[in-house]
């Protein structure tokens, strides 16, 4: 009740120094507002840390209350056998209880008195302190736990995407984030999506799990740019007008995020790698035939009917014969492999489309 009564009485104080702010702006070029300018600067200052520390203790998770003596008693065991069979040796990590109604209400009046006072980066602070680093530290630690060593861990980026999204989708991150994203609502100068959530999430994942980001292994890398980018479209349908979702692909974090992922690098492996094998197969100065292949089938042609009933035809439509060439058959194959969808990437899409281009040309030569 007092924490409620506290950050109640903030907001309105927040409101009030926002209109003297309004007002002060309009008076500016008098000597007197300039003198005061210090004035206000400093007790906006100690508003905003009063509002910031409210904000933190009405998201911190309340402390467990001590066991009376009598529980304490009746819940121990009566000899260190028991005690020792009773121990379970991988204990799960707490999960944060949902805040009350009472301390959920409270953060919203904190939250109202930032937007007010346009001290929405302490509040995305706060959040970001107080519930998401907590959040995603024990996201990462379960996964840690449950991947083994190091090298496994690294390449799985997907099942990690998928517990934070159901961590922020449940109590106590949820409620906050659909206070600030419906539509209208007065807290949309706050932005908790990139400011707290994503700035948290793209920091601990370059700390905890480096090697999602590097290259060195394509099909990792590309399993796990495409975990993230579906993750960001999670996010952002979160997002109720278009205005949020320009926001979150404007942020900093976001842009953080994505500078992390080394394409050009990711481009130039496979680029040697494809283009590296057609080159292999076109370096000989003679023709060589590919060993003869068993056949499934002795038939050039494939039937297609056509038409209905009893006028239905069939018409022949030859089968493509396969290479008679290594080099052919090389081409090929690494056609495919520079269109195959487990090997492009979105913003690669133009130069796997110049490296076809290059691959069809160095065969004509």
């Amino acid at each position: 009740g007092e924490l409620l009564s506290r950050c109640r009485l903030l907001e309105r104080v927040a409101a009030e120094v926002s209109r003297l702010a309004f007002l002060a702006n309009k008076g500016k070029d008098l000597a007197f507002v300039r003198s005061l300018e210090p004035r206000i600067a400093s007790h906006r200052a100690a508003l905003r840390d009063r509002i910031t520390a409210a904000l933190a203790a009405a998201l911190a998770p309340p402390s467990p209350a001590p066991p009376s003596p009598a529980s304490a008693a009746t819940d121990s065991p009566a000899g260190g056998d028991t005690a020792a069979g009773s121990s379970t040796p991988n204990p799960q990590p707490p999960q944060p209880p949902a805040p009350s109604a009472t301390r959920l209400a409270a953060a919203l009046h904190a939250l109202h008195a930032a937007a007010d006072l346009g001290e929405s980066g302490a509040a995305e602070g706060a959040v970001r302190r107080v519930l998401v680093a907590p959040l995603v530290e024990r996201v990462l630690a379960e996964h840690k736990a449950a991947g083994g060593h190091q090298g496994s861990f690294s390449s799985a980026l997907a099942p990690v995407l998928s517990s934070l999204l159901s961590a922020i989708r449940s109590p106590p991150l949820a409620p906050l984030l659909d206070k600030c994203l419906a539509p209208g609502s007065p807290l949309r100068g706050l932005d908790l999506l990139a400011g707290a959530l994503l700035e948290e999430v793209q920091g601990a994942l370059a700390a905890g799990m480096p090697g999602v980001f590097s290259p060195g292994v394509p099909p990792a890398f590309h399993a796990n740019y495409l975990a993230l980018r579906a993750w960001l479209g999670q996010l952002e349908g979160l997002c109720a007008t278009r205005g949020q979702v320009e926001r979150l692909r404007g942020s900093a974090a976001y842009s953080a995020l994505m500078r992390r992922w080394n394409t050009s690098v990711y481009f130039s492996l496979l680029y040697q790698e494809i283009a590296g094998e057609l080159e292999d197969a076109l370096s000989s100065d003679k023709l060589e035939l590919l060993p003869p292949q068993p056949s499934s089938s002795s038939s050039s042609t494939t039937p297609l009917s056509s038409g209905g009933g009893a006028t239905q035809q069939l018409m022949m439509i030859p089968t493509p014969q396969p290479p008679q060439l290594a080099a052919t058959a090389a081409l090929l194959r690494c056609l495919r492999r520079a269109v195959s969808p487990e090997v492009v990437l979105p913003p690669l899409a133009d130069r796997f489309l110049r490296l076809v281009l290059q691959l069809a040309r160095r065969y004509g030569t």
